[in-house]
């Protein structure tokens, strides 16, 4: 009976270990979702800049 306890734990403590890496995964994921979201819309607005910049030269 203590030998079930102690295994019946240990499986709870790696299924636990389990669940908090695919939480970490999963907020990795998201901050690396939203630094490429950052940077295309900086490297979008940037081109745009440089399209009006151009535009006004030549009017």
């Amino acid at each position: 009976m203590i030998i079930g306890l102690f295994s019946e734990r240990r499986w709870q403590t790696v299924s636990d270990n389990k669940k908090k890496d695919k939480e970490l995964k999963y907020e990795k994921l998201l901050k690396s979702k939203k630094s490429k979201t950052r940077n295309n819309s900086y490297y979008g607005f940037n081109l745009f800049f440089k399209i009006f910049l151009k535009f006004s030269l030549l009017c």
